[in-house]
């Protein structure tokens, strides 16, 4: 079954919820979350474990489950890439959240599980985590 990229749930499932807001051309845009008005920010982890503990865990929106699977790293231990990445798009105080599971297939980047997006205080109480998850800060 294929899924929706994040990108094109954004711009098509949200009921408005998040949009792009484009300034000068597409040069210095941004997507804002606009229940509260809050830049939505861009993230991810890279991991070198089978697909499968990665969907099932958010699936059950486990982000410390996901703290616990190996990240990919390089020979010196620093943050490295990999073909399986979790996509995480969020704002600062937690009101929005939304994650995605993606893996590169013969160097295209796949969806391989739906787009969880989370709003209120279930986003909330999983924003710590999420930001010890992505990689990007």
């Amino acid at each position: 079954m294929a899924h929706k990229d994040i990108d094109d749930f954004f711009a098509q499932d949200t009921n408005g919820k998040v949009k792009d807001k484009t300034w000068f051309l597409g040069i210095f845009g941004s997507v804002i979350y606009t229940v509260t008005g809050e830049k939505v920010k861009g993230g991810f982890r890279y991991f070198t474990c089978e697909p499968a503990p990665l969907l099932e865990a958010l699936e059950r929106r486990d982000i410390k489950a996901m703290l616990e699977l190996p990240f990919a790293l390089d020979e010196e231990g620093e943050i490295d890439t990999s073909s399986l990445l979790v996509n995480l798009h969020y704002t600062d105080s937690g009101s929005m959240l939304a994650m995605q599971v993606t893996e590169y297939q013969n160097y295209d980047p796949t969806p391989i599980s739906p787009v969880t997006f989370l709003e209120g205080q279930e986003a909330k109480d999983l924003i710590a985590d999420v930001k010890e998850l992505d990689q990007s800060n």
